[in-house]
This record gives C-alpha cells, sequence and structure tokens, in this order.
C-alpha cells in the first residue's frame, strides 16, 4: 500500500513540473519567470541561476511578476551567427499579432521599429561573437531608453503601454548567452542619477518625440 501511494505521489509531482517554465535570481526580490515560447525546449539551456543559452530556433519571454515600469539589464555574449532580436512594450499570449517595440541587436548594426514602422539605425554598435556586451531596456512611464555598453541606441517616447514582459530570439543560425540579468524598479533607482540622464540627453537633443 505504501509503494502504491508513493507511486502516485511521483505522478503528482511529475505532472506537476512544467518544461517550458524556467526561473532565474531566485533568491532576489525581483526574480525573473520565464517561459519558453519555441516548441523545441532543447533549445533553451539553463546554465546558472542567472544565466542561460539561446540556440538557433528559440524563443523565450521573461518578466518579473507585476514590474512594468523596469529597467532590464543583460550581459549579452553573442557565440555565433549574426545577432538576437528583443520584443518589449507587448504580451506573451497573442504575440507577435499584439503590438511591440522591437530591437534588434547584431553584427551589422541596431535598429528599433515600433509595430513594423522604422524608429532608428545605429550601424556603429555591432555585436561582435565571443564579446560580453551589457544591454540595458528602459521603460519610464512613455519613455523608453535602449543602450549597449555606455553607448545609446534609442531615447524616446512611445504610445504603447509598459508591460511586464520582455521576449528574446536570436536570428537563424545565431546562438547567444545571458548571464547577469536583474530586472530593477525604475523608481527605486537612484532618482538622482535617472533624472540627470535623461536631462542631459534631452539637452543634446537625444530623446526623440
Amino acid at each position: 500500500m505504501k509503494v502504491l501511494i508513493l507511486f502516485f505521489l511521483i505522478i503528482i509531482f511529475f505532472s506537476g513540473c512544467h518544461p517550458d517554465r524556467f526561473s532565474l535570481n531566485k533568491r532576489d526580490d525581483n526574480r525573473i519567470e520565464g517561459f519558453i515560447m519555441s516548441p523545441d525546449f532543447e533549445k533553451v539551456e539553463i546554465t546558472a541561476d542567472n544565466e542561460f543559452i539561446l540556440y538557433d530556433g528559440a524563443m523565450v519571454s521573461l518578466r518579473t511578476l507585476g514590474l512594468t515600469q523596469l529597467l532590464a539589464d543583460f550581459t549579452v555574449t553573442l557565440i555565433n551567427g549574426e545577432g538576437l532580436t528583443f520584443y518589449f512594450r507587448t504580451v506573451q499570449n497573442g504575440f507577435p499579432e499584439q503590438p511591440f517595440i522591437k530591437f534588434d541587436y547584431t553584427s551589422r548594426g541596431c535598429s528599433v521599429s515600433e509595430n513594423g514602422r522604422l524608429l532608428v539605425t545605429v550601424d556603429s554598435i555591432r555585436a561582435k561573437t565571443k564579446e560580453e556586451a551589457r544591454i540595458i531596456i528602459m521603460n519610464d512611464g512613455k519613455l523608453i531608453n535602449i543602450t549597449v555598453d555606455c553607448d545609446t541606441v534609442f531615447c524616446g517616447r512611445t504610445e504603447l503601454n509598459a508591460t511586464e514582459f520582455i521576449i528574446v530570439k536570436p536570428y537563424e543560425r545565431s546562438s547567444a548567452l545571458f548571464s547577469g540579468i536583474f530586472f530593477n524598479d525604475v523608481i527605486t533607482i537612484n532618482e538622482e542619477i535617472r533624472e540627470s540622464i535623461i536631462y542631459e540627453k534631452t539637452r543634446k537633443g537625444m530623446i526623440q518625440r
């Protein structure tokens, strides 16, 4: 009888597992919940509590529950191929039919578009194979800001609602390592630093309306 009960408990345990879901920063206040949106789960390799690899054909969504005004901080290493794409100001369900901001980070440069409308291209900021780059995406009300290392790709405004989700996928025949991943509440970021960045970019005409 005990063996039978144990058998059913094991079945219940494994049936409750979701191979399409994972968590990052499990001990952090802003724990990140991941969902594998691509059909082949093996295209996503979780290598540490704060690290994963996306292979050709993979696509994942990341979010911290309830956090829409966020600063998403990634360290990205292009392992091979041409590059990768970030989608934000969108939702997981119904993607890609839902509106979104698209940020392409490639070996040929960067581009940002909103619902298919090109906002900016920056040829001078390029992904380099086997080299780390720090990518920061900020949602702050109607303001969005995208930087690679110390360089601004885009800083401007959008009418799209801020959401919890950031969706990432590599280009065809590309793979990338993501590490040092943190999602922080914009409100908790040092207000003086945040405002000085926005002020300086506004003064220089870098914020696009």
